[in-house]
């Protein structure tokens, strides 16, 4: 039973876009139903990756929807707070930009095996997240949010740069 669990908490990350979707909306804006929903992705993400490492869980679907399921969760709150002017329009469009090349870029590689995620994209996706929750958290803690996104945003440049030049690597010595 242990070994589906990583693999059904991705699952429950890619349930619950569309609900934070709807309570966004359909709820007051930064209401405590679209944050709770926006911070059981991430927690579901942290013990899915906890669980994954502790029992040494590893499947190719987990290999492949885990880091799909982190970028819908993110680039969805991106783009309901950019509509919004929430968050700058220029920053969802890079991260938004750095997620797509770089999963599409380790689809070109996945002959030669799943590219894993470094501490750097690690590190991206969680400051990415909090900065994300922060925004969604229905009372302001202005400046903290802006300053993790822009850190986030750093974050994203710099290490969709490294694992774009890993990737190159990777195809050329292929070739």
């Amino acid at each position: 039973m242990i070994k589906h669990i990583p693999n059904l908490l991705t699952l429950l990350r890619l349930l619950l876009v569309p609900v934070i979707v709807y309570t966004y909306y359909y709820q007051p804006a930064g209401s405590w139903l679209c944050f709770t929903f926006f911070f059981i992705a991430g927690f579901s993400d942290y013990v899915d990756g906890l669980v994954a490492r502790r029992y040494s869980i590893v499947s190719e679907f987990g290999k492949l929807a885990d880091p799909i399921a982190d970028k819908l969760v993110i680039g969805t709150a991106l783009v309901l707070l950019a509509i919004d002017d929430l968050v700058p329009t220029w920053i969802a469009v890079v991260i938004l930009t750095r997620e797509i090349l770089v999963t599409l870029a380790r689809f070109w590689v996945l002959d030669q095996g799943v590219l894993p995620a470094d501490r750097g994209g690690k590190a991206k996706t969680m400051l990415q997240g909090f900065s994300l929750l922060f925004f969604l958290m229905p009372v302001s803690i202005s400046p903290i949010p802006e300053i993790m996104l822009y850190l986030a945003t750093a974050l994203t440049i710099t290490t969709g740069i490294r694992y774009l030049e890993i990737i190159w690597k990777m195809k050329r010595q292929s070739a």
